[in-house]
């Protein structure tokens, strides 16, 4: 099976929390999607900030530099957004 990357918004442009809770909320509907269609949905956003805080700019540093060593690793990236993780 092809690893797919899903790249959505996390944060956006507000930072607040509601924003963020919604946001996670259609993260995990695009992970649906790509299953469906027979893919491993890979979203970091919804996996690092079990242990990361967003608001920590190390720990958000972490997860971005893991992030992007996953893309490395990833078969295909699925963006569900206009610009972009934020």
């Amino acid at each position: 099976m092809k690893l797919v990357y899903i790249c959505s918004p996390y944060r956006g442009k507000n930072t607040g929390l509601a924003e963020i809770f919604q946001n996670k909320q259609g993260s995990i509907y695009y992970c649906k999607l790509a299953t469906e269609q027979g893919v491993i949905p890979y979203a970091p956003h919804l996996l690092f900030p079990l242990w990361l805080h967003e608001f920590v700019s190390e720990d958000r540093e972490l997860g971005m530099k893991m992030a992007l060593d996953m893309l490395t690793r990833c078969d295909e990236m699925w963006v569900f957004a206009d610009d972009g993780m934020s």
